[in-house]
């Protein structure tokens, strides 16, 4: 059982604090107390984009859900302008970060149209497509979705359920019919697609395979709403009976699982990453009482989950726990205290014992961050050890996370680096108990980045009463992160659009050019001016938005620095 260990100042007063004659230990002090807990350096090599300034949009629109792609180059994002509950404006962009080009993504469909587009569109994984879904909204018979698959400029589109080729405008005029095809999934050699076909005579809906062209698409399993992976070759189909069935990707039937207590409906949860493990549930028959399993991928040796004392997750699959990235260990988080549920047994083995709040993995699986006591970051290595305080955070409000979902604290892809959001006082006081809904416009919760090891604390984005800075998400080299801003005030809330954020000294600002998105894709070394201006930028410091506030707030104890400064100058004015 690991306890956190004493801050570095408690530490030396321990050590030293007997032998506070000897001048050089005060002058010692001096240094380390200021070094602990001043050193938090304000970047000059911090640069920022805001990226609603490269659409040329109009006010109104905000940026959705930017997302890189494998290799880092290109990063594609959607726009949208919420006309009214029922309309929107949707565009989709891509930028070239090799070549500082960007621009829309040209469907060929007018402004009506795009209404039916979703804002969102991402990367089919592992290839050089994009995919987004299209819907109609009405009444019995009129409505109906489809997710199309393209070319990054929007070329060589068919819809899933179909090889041929296809235009924007043609596929949104064939919606409707209660025809719904949804929840596309790619096998993990990026292969296969498997989706869901829901119509008028069955809204539980049927599960169809395909290769990644379209061809040879056919019915896998009729009654199913759940697809997961075992493997390329072996899927797992949760039935509407409330059975779990396995099947190759043939369609031929391999098992089928049941549930462990006789007469309850079986259903499917999650899959470990290395697919080794799987979580599955059961409901009484009288529907009043749910239980989670842990089991072998075959259902062997299922180990039943008390819910009743776990942190839940809402912004994972599982909801209860966190599976190992890349693996199949299981961390609980139970009463403030982590746990590792490991090994073919799914032994549960006491990792820390505190009053831990949202542990997540570190990216290479080996190590794990948590919140201690609310406001104080560690981490500590999968066997135990290594139990590191690496900074004090300022409270932000549940209401953020819960009805935003956004993330307090992310960690890069290389693991090396932590960004999160941390509340402070105008003095730049952090504020170590969480605000309530009405104080939060009085709050400034800025981004900081830190080294995992608890080095190089930095401030990255303005200080404004009432702003909330969250992090959405990493480019795969760890060197830029977007963000996006929440900002409360006294009448209004005003969730703005998404900024990239160099981390490595890159200016983000500079040098952009707009040119056709298949004219960026087509100039693979060379991108040739097409007499397109240059985009009006705006940086996240701007001193407009920040207030004037040119000097960032740091979570660093300023008061505390002076304090003991003083004790100390004091003792050595005694000692002489």
């Amino acid at each position: 059982m690991t306890r956190p260990v004493l801050d570095y100042p408690e530490l030396l007063f321990l050590i030293i604090g007997d032998r506070m004659n000897n001048k050089w230990c005060i002058i010692l002090m001096i240094f380390l107390f200021v070094g602990v807990t001043t050193a938090v350096p304000v970047s000059g090599n911090i640069s920022s984009l805001q990226l609603i300034n490269l659409t040329h949009s109009e006010n109104g629109f905000v940026i959705h859900s930017p997302e890189w792609s494998s290799d880092g180059r290109y990063l594609i994002f959607g726009s949208f302008n919420q006309i009214s509950m029922a309309e929107s404006i949707n565009k989709h962009y891509l930028l070239d970060f090799q070549n500082r080009t960007f621009g829309e993504i040209n469907y060929g469909i007018t402004e009506e149209e795009s209404n039916y587009m979703s804002p969102g569109i991402s990367w089919i994984p592992g290839n050089n497509k994009t995919y987004f879904s299209v819907s109609k909204r009405g009444g019995r018979g009129e409505f109906g979705g489809n997710t199309v698959i393209c070319n990054p400029d929007g070329t060589n589109m068919r819809t899933i359920g179909s090889s041929d080729t296809t235009t924007l405008s043609d596929v949104i005029s064939h919606l409707g019919r209660e025809i719904v095809y949804r929840d596309l999934t790619c096998s993990p050699d990026n292969q296969k697609l498997t989706f869901k076909y829901e119509d008028s005579e069955n809204y539980f809906g049927n599960i169809w395979i395909e290769n990644l062209d379209g061809t040879e698409a056919f019915e896998l399993q009729t009654n199913a709403n759940t697809l997961m992976w075992c493997n390329s070759t072996v899927v797992i189909c949760q039935l509407q009976n409330g059975s779990i069935i396995v099947k190759d990707i043939n369609g031929n039937n391999i098992r089928t699982l049941t549930s462990p207590n006789k007469g309850e409906e079986y259903s499917l949860s999650s899959i470990s990453p290395d697919r080794k493990k799987i979580v599955t549930g059961s409901r009484s028959e009288n529907e009043d009482e749910y239980q989670s399993y842990l089991s072998n991928i075959d259902g062997s040796e299922p180990l039943k989950i008390d819910q009743s004392n776990l942190e839940l997750f809402s912004d994972t699959q599982l909801q209860f726990g966190i599976w190992q990235p890349n693996g199949s260990d299981m961390l609980l988080n139970e009463n403030g205290d982590l746990y590792i549920l490991e090994g073919n047994d799914n032994k549960k083995r006491l990792l820390y014992e505190g009053n831990a709040t949202h542990p997540q993995w570190f990216p290479d699986g080996n190590k794990i961050l948590f919140i201690e006591n609310e406001n104080q970051l560690y981490s500590i290595d999968l066997d135990g050890t290594n139990l590191l305080h690496i900074t004090d955070i300022g409270l932000t409000t549940h209401y953020i996370w819960e009805v935003y979902e956004f993330k307090q604290i992310s960690i890069s892809p290389s693991g090396r680096t932590i960004a999160f959001t941390s509340a402070i006082s105008e003095d730049g006081k952090t504020i170590d108990r969480e605000p309530s809904i009405e104080s939060r416009k009085l709050i400034e919760a800025p981004l900081f980045t830190i080294n995992s090891d608890g080095t190089n604390l930095t401030q990255i984005t303005p200080a404004v009463k009432g702003r909330y800075d969250f992090v959405e998400g990493w480019s795969p080299d760890s060197k830029i992160l977007t963000a996006t801003t929440t900002h409360f005030k006294s009448d209004e809330t005003i969730h703005g659009s998404s900024y990239l954020i160099s981390l490595d000294g890159t200016n983000l600002t500079d040098g952009w050019k707009e040119m056709p998105v298949s004219e960026i894709l087509g100039n693979e070394n060379k991108v040739q001016s097409n007499n397109s201006s240059q985009a009006s930028v705006k940086t996240i410091g701007n001193k407009d938005e920040a207030n004037n506030k040119n000097t960032p707030h740091s979570p660093a104890f300023q008061l505390t620095d002076l304090f003991f400064c003083i004790v100390c100058i004091c003792l050595l004015k005694r000692r002489k």
